[in-house]
């Protein structure tokens, strides 16, 4: 999976088993939901803390769930291994997204349709950076 931009307003979550291995590259993970009761709004989840099918050469990715709490995690796979910060994520996933940010990415518009999820111009960000230098391929 690579280059694939996705916001919701649910749960994002990427549930392999042993195969195939998810290669996450250059993706821009944002989950904008609002936890209800003892719910989360989670960036990455995975079905277990196994990493044997999550890629080594996952990379720069963006995962963003609001502001960092209980509730609104970067990371995901059972009640003892979730983390509020992506700094916590990328000790457990090494040597995967070491060049991972989690930011929320300033899109031009996301409220009135036509949406337009090109990143505003206006407004540094780290993803500009990436962004410039991708290669795309279609």
């Amino acid at each position: 999976m690579q280059q694939a931009l996705v916001q919701i307003s649910q749960l994002v979550e990427f549930m392999p088993s042993s195969t195939p291995t998810v290669d996450l590259r250059n993706n821009v993970v944002v989950n904008a939901s609002t936890p209800n009761g003892t719910g989360f709004a989670i960036a990455y989840r995975r079905s277990s803390t196994t990493l044997t099918s999550y890629a080594a050469a996952s990379n720069n990715n963006d995962f963003y769930a609001g502001t960092p709490s209980a509730a609104n995690l970067t990371f995901f796979t059972t009640a003892q291994t979730q983390f509020k910060q992506l700094g916590e994520d990328k000790t457990f996933v090494s040597p995967r997204d070491g060049g991972s940010v989690s930011e929320n990415p300033p899109f031009v518009n996301v409220t009135t349709a036509p949406y337009d999820l090109h990143l505003s111009t206006s407004i540094a960000t780290e993803l500009e950076i990436w962004w410039s230098s991708w290669s795309w391929h279609y």
